[in-house]
């Protein structure tokens, strides 16, 4: 992807490639961009929660609630408004 190149460091656009590659359901790539994206971001809960889902789809329930924990506990006000 151009924006990788262009910009290696920024989580969001390993977020966004994550969330792609969950779409196209290339789940090995998704986990691997969102993990990425967690590795640069670790206080975004977001980045927790996408890539919990990620493992979700994968089936394995147990990164993914490890995941979906780490992401509440970061920021429960955003869960609560959504």
């Amino acid at each position: 992807m151009k924006a990788l190149k262009i910009s290696p460091s920024d989580a969001e656009i390993y977020n966004i490639a994550g969330d792609y590659y969950l779409i196209v359901r290339d789940l090995r790539k998704a986990i691997e961009m969102e993990s990425k994206a967690l590795d640069l971001d670790p206080l975004h809960a977001i980045n927790h929660h996408d890539l919990g889902e990620a493992y979700a789809f994968a089936n394995d329930w147990e990164d993914a609630l490890k995941y979906a924990i780490s992401a509440k506990n970061l920021n429960l006000e955003f869960w609560c408004n959504q």
